[in-house]
């Protein structure tokens, strides 16, 4: 307390000390565009790894922080492009010396990256087959992923193999048909049906 200009003492008075409650938020940083990269196709809706776009912005001199990036999930599995992708943000403290981090004063929004998901090349051959003649041209022989592989969930459909004609002979040719039942008609894989 101080005296008043008109003629007030302090010394007439008392002021009781006492407490209040002050709030500091996290610091709001910025950081450029993300993104994410593409992947095979392997049957999941897992994303290809993300990376932060550029440095962060924002900082208070000496306060050092690192970040890393992740993806969500895609809405499916299949192959194709998935825009508006979220990507998560995580910091965490860097102590350099007298230098030291302080990441839990402040905050990143997430932010969203186009991932994609592209075609898986698989190679399906005809087996050698011997049969006795019986008047058709089906081969008991299964086929053969020879190349690349099915992925977990998914699978040849109808896939067979036929003699060039039914008839007795050597060093006959096999024709291969069918198709790949992934969920998605066959176009997750760009397949090469080698005949025989």
């Amino acid at each position: 307390l101080v005296n008043g200009t008109n003629g007030g003492l302090a010394v007439n008075y008392t002021l009781a000390s006492g407490t209040a409650t002050g709030v500091v938020v996290a610091k709001l940083l910025t950081i450029g565009t993300p993104s994410i990269a593409s992947k095979v196709y392997d049957g999941t809706a897992t994303p290809g790894a993300a990376t932060v776009g550029g440095s962060l912005g924002g900082l208070i001199l000496n306060d050092l922080v690192t970040v890393t990036a992740s993806a969500g999930s895609y809405s499916s599995k299949n192959v194709g492009s998935y825009p508006g992708t979220t990507v998560n943000y995580i910091l965490a403290d860097v102590t350099t010396g007298s230098f030291q981090g302080f990441a839990a004063d402040y905050v990143l929004p997430s932010s969203t990256a186009t991932g994609v998901i592209t075609i898986r090349s698989i190679t399906i051959s005809a087996v050698a087959s011997t049969k006795i003649y019986d008047g058709v041209t089906t081969s008991a022989g299964s086929v053969a992923v020879t190349s690349g592989a099915l992925q977990t969930g998914d699978s040849l459909s109808g896939v067979v193999q036929t003699y060039d004609n039914r008839n007795v002979g050597t060093s006959k040719g096999l024709t291969l048909s069918g198709t790949i039942t992934d969920g998605n008609s066959g176009n997750n894989y760009s397949a090469t049906y080698v005949s025989g």
